[in-house]
């Protein structure tokens, strides 16, 4: 039975009071004591389906009021929402973004610069700008894009915020993104930058910046020339690189002459001649749950870095704080695995795996570090346990018996030995001599040993040959080899297959999310359902003041699903869950934390203060604690929620008020909103 909405408006003109009557919604956030207001001036479009101006669309194509994302910008306030529509944009000058502006393609809009793919090296770096230009203080959201022939995003000497997310990045020339003494905490999540320059410039650096779960791959691996993925050489701030994949490069990372506090974690470095390079460090940092592999002695060219050492996976030379490698995997590393030479700090990286096995060889370390067995391991052991043996790994899907498919959602499953709860890697990487690709997602073992990872294929045709690798924590589990096949109607476009498991999962960080007691909090997540499906992701908490928050999504053509929330008023280290339903059926499940620090104001956590926010539809709200409005207040629209109901499958009635006051005499609006659903 479809669902019917009865709308009765009563309007009429008396003295102006104070009336309330409780509301309640499903599919929108209901909290207690919530009083939200909104000037009266919008009343005339107040209605269930209501858009904010504060969405601006822009199509190249025209049919819609902006057709350059220039002309967008220039036009949007702060906390605008500018929808991208698909087409391909090549803007002569950057694109500068000095507001606090959400810029987001859904559809994989494309920017490009010099005639992609074109290998013409007599092009010029300054030929094309970067795409965005970050202004000063601006902390924008830039998110979906393809980005080719040109840098993706200038915020070199900002303060900001900004936050990349989604993108992919080919051939630019320039480093991809340039934050060069920026002090910003910006962060780079699921970017995919393919380049012979390099992938994240972060030198002299001295905010809390974040790059996780992003691909860097040299476009001409053979070749390596002087760059580095990610340069944040001279940085001060505390940073991190999470899950990320770095191939090809002469060096992998470079943080020589840090000051600050930092960290590299699940990160997997392959096929360069220094995988990390910390010369000369002064602040503490850390390697954890790592893989160095093949790195090498160059080839192609002298190799005139001085002081480095060719074939060194961890060049940690003269360091003066303190540093500990821990959980890594160390393979085919020609030269040395970690050399310390004169490093003043005693290095700790004990609790590794060196070429598969829990002692290094003579060879495998130099200087002041120490890289005895790990204490994990002991000589009375045995036998190995189970979460410890790679040959108890096995492909169910993705391999060559079950190959992925070129589009959206497609599943590498398996089943392994490894003990519940352990985090996998797993790494998609083109092998053939077509446009490269390399692709990572992080994978968790269920209670039955299953795990499964999903990729986005939907930008790559069919034959291509990839490999596949699963890696543990110290070691590769399995790799297979397979070629794309063509989309089918069980692989592509209708949902997965019955005999494919579900992919449905939340982002999260081992395990929770975690979000500001604010607005304009993110959720979101990436499917093997079909594109279009629609989604209900929830929030509750039922221990204390309860709360129901639900958001409504829909799986978009890249497999990705994005909501926002509002987590205002909700009390600092709440807990609470968080459901993925489709089809009335849950598909993801995870737990959720409120946390004052996540937020990047200031003002996220002390009581009674307002704070305003874009929601998914970017339309502002200011929430305040409840009050009472008086007849000298200016002319307002005064919603007050109720309590919710429990978290169930039917719809329940709406009933509310809608006051605009305005001096003696005023106007009324009473608003009936009954909600129909099945019964």
């Amino acid at each position: 039975m479809s669902r019917s909405r009865i709308v009765l408006a009563v309007v009429l003109a008396l003295a102006c009071q104070t009336v309330v009557l409780p509301a309640a919604a499903t599919g929108a956030d209901v909290s207690v004591a919530r009083s939200t207001t909104v000037s009266s001036t919008a009343a005339e479009r107040v209605s269930v389906d209501s858009v904010s101006d504060d969405v601006l669309v822009v199509d190249d194509d025209g049919g819609t009021a902006y057709t350059t994302i220039r002309a967008a910008v220039e036009a949007a306030s702060d906390d605008a929402t500018i929808r991208v529509r698909p087409g391909e944009y090549r803007p002569t000058e950057a694109v500068t973004v000095s507001k606090n502006v959400t810029i987001v393609a859904p559809d994989d809009a494309r920017i490009t610069g010099w005639s992609y793919p074109s290998e013409d090296t007599s092009i010029s770096g300054d030929s094309f700008p970067a795409a965005f230009t970050v202004g000063d203080q601006a902390a924008p959201t830039i998110e979906g894009f393809t980005i080719r022939g040109r840098p993706a995003v200038d915020a070199r000497s900002t303060h900001g915020d900004f936050v990349l997310r989604n993108l992919t990045v080919e051939r630019p020339i320039r480093p991809a993104v340039d934050a060069t003494s920026a002090s910003g905490n910006w962060r780079v999540e699921d970017v995919t930058v393919v380049t012979n320059a390099t992938g994240v410039d972060a030198r002299d650096t001295t905010g809390a910046w974040v790059v996780e779960d992003t691909r860097t791959q040299y476009s001409d691996a053979g070749d390596r020339l002087i760059h580095s993925a990610v340069e944040a050489g001279g940085s001060t701030g505390t940073w991190t690189l999470r899950n990320t994949t770095i191939e090809g490069f002469l060096v992998g990372v470079e943080a020589e002459y840090t000051a600050g506090t930092w960290e590299l974690a699940g990160t997997v470095i392959r096929n360069t001649t220094v995988a990390a390079s910390t010369y000369r460090s002064t602040g503490a940092w850390t390697i954890t749950d790592s893989r160095f592999v093949n790195t090498t002695v160059s080839e192609r060219f002298d190799f005139r870095m001085p002081p480095l050492t060719e074939g060194v996976a961890v060049f940690a030379d003269e360091t003066n704080g303190s540093w500990t490698i821990d959980a890594t995997s160390f393979r085919a590393s020609e030269t040395a695995d970690v050399s310390a030479v004169d490093s003043r700090v005693r290095g700790d990286a004990r609790e590794n795996t060196w070429d598969g096995d829990d002692s290094p060889s003579s060879e495998a370390c130099s200087g002041n570090v120490s890289c005895g067995a790990s204490p994990a391991s002991s000589a009375n052991d045995t036998e190995s346990e189970p979460d410890e043996r790679p040959d108890a790994t096995r492909l169910t899907g993705g391999g060559p018996d079950t190959p992925l498919a070129a589009g959206a959602g497609q599943v590498v499953a398996g089943t392994t030995t490894l003990l519940a709860g352990k985090r996998l890697r797993v790494v998609l990487q083109s092998t053939d001599g077509g446009r490269p690709f390399i692709l990572s997602d992080t994978a968790r073992v269920d209670e039955d040993g299953r795990f499964v990872a999903v990729f986005n294929l939907s930008t790559f045709d069919a034959e291509r040959a990839y490999s596949v690798e699963v890696s543990g924590p110290n070691e590769t589990l399995v790799v297979r080899k397979a070629t794309l096949a063509d989309c089918t109607a069980t692989s592509c476009g209708v949902g997965p297959a019955a005999d494919v498991p579900n992919g449905t999962r939340v982002n999260d960080t081992d395990g929770t999310v975690v979000v500001a007691p604010a607005p304009g909090q993110v959720v979101s997540g990436r499917t093997n359902l079909s594109a279009g499906t629609p989604l209900v992701v929830r929030a509750t908490y039922d221990d204390g003041t309860p709360f129901l928050k639900s958001r409504e999504a829909t799986v978009r053509a890249d497999g990705r699903y994005r909501t926002v929330f509002d987590f205002s008023g909700i009390d600092d280290e709440t807990t609470f869950s968080v459901t993925v339903r489709a089809n009335d059926s849950v598909v993801a499940t995870t737990r959720g934390r409120v946390d004052c620090e996540a937020s990047s104001t200031a003002t996220a956590c002390p009581d009674g203060e307002a704070s305003t926010a874009s929601d998914d539809v970017g339309v502002e709200t200011t929430t305040t604690p409840p009050t009472t409005p008086t007849t000298t207040d200016p002319p307002t629209l005064t919603v007050v929620d109720s309590p919710s109901a429990t978290d169930g499958g039917d719809d329940w009635p709406v009933v509310g008020v809608l006051l605009l006051g305005g001096g003696t005499f005023g106007v009324i609006g009473v608003v009936l909103l009954l909600g129909l659903g099945d019964r």
